[in-house]
């Protein structure tokens, strides 16, 4: 909390010019997310992450709304994002946010840099440590979305066609359009092709469905994340080395949505003069995502899309034409 890395040095607080925020590594590692994105949000002034993920600090400002800012990984300016970095592999960040920052690295910094120092050990032997979580979040209540009930459903589908029977009809030649079943039956019922018996029946039936819990019980699930680092560090008075293994599996709420991560980070630095310092990083990161469902248009929008009487799944447990 004493010193400020501004990528190419590292200075103590006081000598600080310009707005700048700092988070540790003991500050990471409170915080139980493999998100690096959501940890540093709140903790530092200014750095704001809006509800698709995006990050900002101090708003946007360009004219085209880029707003992701410049990270910079040990002293070296990059094209990675916040997700491509291993949290528990981190030492501290700093967080640049006004002009110091460009008269560092230029017009990359209008939306403000991001210094990342990863860890690198003092000199010992060889050191083998493990840190994993695991984080659950219970099965969606589609109760709470409030919407109303197919009973109610139904009597205003009744009522509006009533008002005008001939404007709002069901097309029997058009199979291809999916249309309504309630106007679908009033149409045959106006067309003589069923009686009032059958219609009655018919639409009683579609009353005791609620598909909003046919969704929830087909669609949804216990969601849960978890992550295992590994990290091999040690060195001597020439040779210093960090490796360190990062691997998330992230299953969401909805079925087969499932993203899995392995971040591989190699630090090694070499001192074999006073005057000689050599350094080497690389990193691998490998992931792959599953995501069928794009949007919850489909579960919470009730549009002409999805009614509540409508079922997701058919008497054999498969998807219906109208959601496969």
């Amino acid at each position: 909390s004493d010193v400020i890395v501004t990528g190419y040095q590292t200075i103590s607080r006081e000598r600080a010019t310009g707005a700048f925020g700092t988070m540790t590594s003991q500050q990471l590692d409170s915080k139980l997310n493999a998100n690096l994105k959501n940890i540093i949000e709140g903790q530092i002034a200014g750095v704001v992450l809006d509800k698709n993920g995006n990050i900002s600090i101090r708003g946007i400002s360009t004219l085209i709304a880029e707003s992701n800012p410049l990270i910079v990984v040990d002293g070296y300016p990059t094209e990675l994002l916040l997700n491509d970095l291993n949290p528990d592999n981190i030492e501290n960040i700093t967080v640049l946010k006004d002009g110091v920052a460009a008269s560092i690295y230029g017009s990359r910094a209008a939306n403000g840099v991001i210094v990342v120092t990863t860890k690198l050990d003092k000199r010992g032997k060889g050191m083998l440590s493990y840190k994993g979580s695991f984080r659950f979040e219970t099965k969606p209540n589609l109760d709470y979305l409030q919407q109303v009930s197919t009973s109610d459903f139904i009597d205003a589908e009744l009522a509006l066609y009533d008002l005008s029977p001939t404007s709002t009809t069901y097309s029997l030649a058009n199979k291809s359009v999916y249309q309504s079943p309630v106007i679908k039956m009033l149409t045959m019922r106006r067309a003589g092709l069923m009686n009032d018996e059958e219609f009655n029946r018919q639409i009683n039936e579609l009353r005791q469905i609620n598909g909003l819990k046919d969704v929830e019980k087909n669609m949804f699930r216990t969601a849960f994340t978890q992550t295992h680092n590994l990290r091999l560090s040690g060195g001597n008075e020439i040779n210093r080395y960090n490796l360190a293994l990062n691997y998330m599996n992230n299953r969401s709420s909805f079925i087969n949505t499932h993203d899995n991560r392995i971040l591989i980070n190699l630090k090694n630095e070499w001192n074999p003069y006073k005057f000689l310092k050599i350094g080497f990083t690389t990193g691998i990161n490998y992931s792959r995502s599953r995501s069928p469902i794009a949007n919850w248009d489909l579960v919470t929008g009730m549009t002409q899309f999805f009614r509540p009487y409508e079922r997701v799944v058919n008497e054999n447990g498969n998807l219906t034409k109208l959601h496969s």
